[in-house]
């Protein structure tokens, strides 16, 4: 995406064609994260993996951002859902809790269902804490991972 009078590139996407390929066959779940200006550049860098029948990560498209803005994410999953050719199936999306991204995916994709790995560590920890003795196995558990 550029500055529209100076046409200076301020998003930018890079996605495989064996990725893509990969979406093809597996469009069920996708994961969303974003990580905030580690990188050399200070950019947000936003990434969409899908997850195959065995359980298997792939990568699908890596995309620096200007901002961790609503229309940055906009922009990045209009270009996700252009190399997905109309396929419009339901699906899940994972992601965190940034509203600017769940604005995003709710707009991009209205049909697909949403979850927050937030919102499902705390569900998990609400319902599951009354099998547990202490909180520190509770944690250490395998929802630490979540």
């Amino acid at each position: 995406m550029c500055y529209p009078d100076t046409y200076t590139v301020k998003d930018i996407l890079r996605a495989r064609p064996a990725s893509i390929n990969l979406l093809h066959t597996f469009p069920r779940v996708l994961i969303i994260d974003c990580t905030y200006k580690t990188n050399r550049y200070r950019l947000p860098l936003m990434k969409i993996v899908g997850v195959t029948s065995t359980e298997m990560t792939f990568s699908i498209v890596f995309a620096y951002l200007k901002d961790e803005r609503e229309d940055n994410f906009s922009w990045c999953l209009d270009r996700l859902r252009s190399l997905m050719h109309g396929w419009q199936i339901s699906f899940v999306i994972v992601t965190d809790r940034d509203l600017a991204c769940i604005n995003a995916v709710e707009k991009i994709f209205p049909k697909s269902h949403y979850l927050c790995r937030w919102h499902i560590r705390k569900n998990i920890l609400a319902h599951y804490k009354k099998y547990f003795d202490t909180k520190e196995r509770l944690t250490s558990s395998w929802l630490h991972g979540i």
